[in-house]
């Protein structure tokens, strides 16, 4: 009887391992593994321990896959913060260009205007020096010739702008040495004079003048050269001078003979004169 009875209860714990393993291939239908009839207890208990292990795998796998699609949401999450971050910048900076456009629009025009203004006071300062009755010639730095107006031009009979031989001109037309010696002086920060110098029946005054920088600590950024015709100048000094040496001349005869006749007055030569005509010529 006891035998009976635990064979019946091994039965019914069979048939109950049989419905668990057939409720576990219904609801995982990829398990492979074939469920066998209650008289084969090893080979149920086989059967049951591969759909576990089945399961198991499953189970590992869904939860790989759960945590793969929340790593997703993750990574989606992030990068939809990390676009409306970038959208974000990428509006900062199109206001940033825009406003750049904007100064950049601004300052163009006060370039353009600027442009203008200098270009107007480039004409008149053109205009002035090319009407100038002395003539000048314009050195950088470094005594290179930029610019020779029209009386300069005329001085040294140069054709063209005359940059390249301004210099050699000017001392073909004078004394060679005194006018590299002073351009040399000039160059170096010395200004210098030629007060007169002759050239046939023309004098000239040639000066040597550096042009300082006052808003550089007084730096030399360029120099300038004058010539100056005053040959109608010296020509009225000498006039002055001739005229005053022939009426000192013209003037000395009469005056010695008046003197040599007061004299004789004076002394009683040409006859005694009483006391009131004494002090008359005396006073003369």
């Amino acid at each position: 009887y006891v035998v009976y009875k635990m064979h019946c209860e091994l039965k019914h714990r069979m048939n109950w391992l049989i419905q668990i393993a057939s409720s576990i291939k219904r609801k995982y239908p990829n398990i492979e593994e074939e469920i066998f009839d209650e008289n084969s207890f090893d080979t149920l208990q086989f059967s049951i321990n591969s759909m576990l292990d089945h399961m198991k795998t499953e189970l590992k796998i869904k939860e790989h896959a759960d945590k793969l699609e929340q790593e997703g949401v993750n990574r989606e999450y992030e990068l939809e913060k990390g676009m409306n971050k970038l959208e974000r910048t990428q509006i900062a900076i199109t206001n940033l260009l825009e406003d750049l456009t904007e100064s950049k629009k601004e300052v163009e025009k006060k370039v353009e205007e600027r442009t203008a203004e200098l270009s107007q006071e480039k004409s008149k300062l053109d205009q002035i020096t090319e009407n100038m009755t002395i003539g000048s010639i314009l050195l950088n730095p470094k005594g290179v010739v930029l610019f020779v107006n029209n009386e300069a031009k005329k001085i040294l009979h140069i054709k063209g702008d005359g940059k390249k031989n301004a210099l050699k001109k000017l001392s073909e037309r004078f004394d060679k040495d005194k006018i590299s010696e002073s351009v040399s002086k000039c160059i170096l920060g010395t200004p210098a004079d030629i007060p007169e110098i002759e050239d046939g029946e023309y004098i000239y005054e040639v000066l040597f003048r550096c042009l300082h920088d006052k808003n550089k600590n007084k730096g030399i950024f360029g120099h300038l050269i004058w010539i100056r015709d005053i040959t109608e100048e010296k020509l009225l000094d000498r006039s002055k001078s001739e005229l005053v040496a022939v009426a000192s001349h013209q003037l000395k005869t009469p005056l010695t003979v008046t003197r040599g006749n007061t004299e004789m007055l004076l002394d009683g030569s040409l006859g005694k004169l009483n006391k009131e005509q004494i002090s008359v010529i005396t006073q003369t």
